[in-house]
């Protein structure tokens, strides 16, 4: 099952037609969202994206919105990835910004969570795929429609808003070195955004000491 989940641990795209051998890239290119999120992203950001962050005394670079995925994925300019265990060692900045990732796919990890205590059958080998395997993505994505109506709905199961903002990692807030106003000094894009968000905690960290 490939999924895109929001902070609320909503299910907001599913694909479960995939075999599990079949790379997590692969099938991002495959479904639909995978062929459309960049021009999504890009009318839902503005001109402006997500916000500029400062790289340097006199440069800023312009953050677009972007899914944050894990490292199974290809990275890119609207698809940032998590770092390999192996580059976090390399410098403090990389180590630091994984952890921030890290921070904002908790309510990732939590949805799928959530769903398999849930909806028990999950939590087992499904009976029906002795008997008629093209059914369990249909029983898949109906136990995720019936999560996002439960949440929706507040069912009183957990209380997914007062969770969110204790433990789901909210971007805007960590981007401290954003300029609201006027920016001076030269403005770039990347072509991989994580590129710039890691170039901006090397910064955010030097100037610290």
């Amino acid at each position: 099952m490939s999924a895109l989940v929001d902070k609320r641990r909503r299910f907001l795209d599913i694909d479960v037609r995939w075999l599990g051998s079949v790379g997590d890239s692969r099938v991002f290119s495959n479904r639909a969202v995978g062929r459309v999120h960049a021009s999504l992203l890009d009318e839902l950001g503005g001109p402006d994206g997500a916000g500029r962050l400062l790289t340097g005394l006199d440069e800023h670079y312009l953050v677009p919105f972007f899914l944050l995925a894990d490292s199974a994925y290809a990275n890119s300019k609207h698809v940032v990835t998590t770092f390999e265990i192996a580059e976090t060692q390399r410098d403090v900045p990389t180590a630091r910004l994984n952890r921030a990732f890290a921070g904002m796919r908790y309510p990732v990890e939590c949805a799928f969570g959530i769903l398999k205590s849930r909806w028990r059958v999950l939590g087992k080998p499904v009976e029906m795929v002795r008997t008629n395997v093209e059914a369990v993505p249909t029983l898949i994505a109906t136990v995720s429609i019936l999560h996002n109506f439960a949440i929706d709905q507040g069912d009183g199961a957990w209380d997914v808003d007062a969770e969110a903002d204790q433990r789901a990692f909210c971007f805007a807030n960590f981007m401290t070195m954003t300029n609201d106003g006027q920016h001076s000094g030269a403005c770039h894009t990347d072509t991989k955004t994580r590129d710039t968000l890691l170039k901006w905690m090397g910064f955010r960290d030097s100037i610290r000491g």
